[in-house]
């Protein structure tokens, strides 16, 4: 059995550590059978996105790489604190919350980006108004957004090279747009209590 605290190296790529507490459980002449590793941070596997977004939160600037697709299912993937990224690695993070995919509390501040520019967030509840809420700051470089993003209360929303998404500003909510572009999924983006807009026109930047 692996304690709570303890981790172990897997025999084919001892650079790479199973992250702690990971639960496995042995029994004689049992083998050890790797699991999806769905995440890796600090050289450290993770089986759990939440595992790995709160040992992310402990250390600035950190970065999580996915490894594979996210399936949420009825779960939001909630960031309650924090100053580190999310490489999205062409991945796909999606649940069918009522509320959102992914929540981004007040004390976070949290980057997700892609190189490759294939990744999209996603919400399929038919219900649901939003894919993403954001109480903090949030960055979204060169991701797809299939859906709204809610900014909250003053907080800030970055969009730059070619993230697309519908948005909506509630109560001072702010968005600065660089190298992208904002189009419609739904209502493009909506002014609400004394939401504001800067644009910062770099090559390939526009609002429709």
């Amino acid at each position: 059995i692996i304690a709570p605290g303890y981790s172990f190296y897997l025999f084919n790529e001892p650079d790479k550590k199973v992250a702690k507490s990971s639960g496995f459980s042995l029994k004689k002449n049992d083998v050890i059978v790797d699991k999806t590793r769905i995440a890796v941070l600090n050289d450290i596997y993770y089986y759990d996105i939440n595992s790995a977004i709160k040992d992310a939160a402990k250390t600035e600037n950190s970065v999580i790489t996915l490894l594979e697709n996210i399936n949420l299912g009825s779960k939001s993937l909630k960031i309650s604190e924090g100053q580190f990224s999310i490489n999205m690695n062409g991945k796909t993070i999606t649940s069918k919350n009522s509320a959102a995919t992914v929540i981004v509390d007040e004390a976070a501040n949290v980057n997700f980006y892609d190189e490759s520019e294939k990744s999209l967030i996603t919400n399929t509840n038919e219900k649901s108004k939003s894919t993403i809420i954001s109480y903090g700051y949030l960055t979204l470089d060169s991701i797809n957004v299939d859906g709204t993003c809610v900014v909250n209360d003053g907080n800030l929303l970055t969009l730059k090279n070619g993230t697309d998404l519908a948005c909506r500003l509630n109560s001072s909510g702010n968005l600065v747009v660089t190298d992208t572009t904002i189009s419609a999924f739904s209502n493009a983006v909506t002014i609400e209590n004394d939401g504001s807009i800067d644009v910062v026109f770099g090559e390939g930047s526009r609002v429709k």
